[in-house]
């Protein structure tokens, strides 16, 4: 039920242009999932959400060991971003493109790729062994710049005592126009 409450206190849509949902019930929570990759989740958003955040309900939803993700999209001040947080992983963030997708910093790429180009130059001296280690070395350094796989959401669940996972998308400040 506090969940209930905190939905009603943020003023979020369980859809776009949908108006706001203001749940009281367990049923009505369970009745407002859809299904997203196969999965039934309880989808939150609202254009409005100052930065993008649901602070209250992200909070509510850590304390009691709840899966989460939320999707902002950027807009003139700050990049979309993916945040999710998981039992036993904390909270996470990931910088995204208007397509969800990570973005990576290309300077750390590039300096990956100069190490590349410098071991294997035409006439380098290299031996074949530190070449090879070379390559191994920077293949683990890509890696590294990728963001983890994200678990997939378990189902939304509710029982007397907590509620299981949510879905959020918020706009910051604005919904980017379709």
């Amino acid at each position: 039920e506090r969940l209930c409450e905190l939905s009603r206190q943020a003023h979020v849509e369980v859809s776009w242009d949908e108006g706001m949902f203001l749940p009281h019930s367990v049923a009505e929570l369970q009745e407002a999932c859809v299904e997203v990759d196969g999965v039934m989740v309880l989808r939150l958003c609202d254009e409005q959400a100052r930065w993008g955040e649901f602070d209250d309900i992200e909070t509510f939803l850590m304390q009691e060991s709840l899966p989460f993700r939320r999707y902002s999209e950027g807009d003139y001040s700050c990049s979309p971003e993916l945040v999710y947080s998981y039992p036993g992983l904390g909270r996470k963030s990931i910088v995204t493109n208007l397509d969800r997708q990570p973005v990576i910093i290309a300077a750390d790429v590039e300096q990956v790729l100069g190490k590349l180009a410098q071991a294997t130059t035409p006439g380098s001296t290299i031996r074949r062994a530190t070449l090879f280690s070379v390559v191994r070395q920077a293949g683990r350094q890509l890696r590294e710049l990728l963001p983890e796989t994200i678990p997939p959401l378990a189902p939304f669940t509710v029982s007397s005592v907590q509620a299981l996972p949510a879905s959020t998308e918020s706009g910051r400040h604005h919904r980017r126009a379709k």
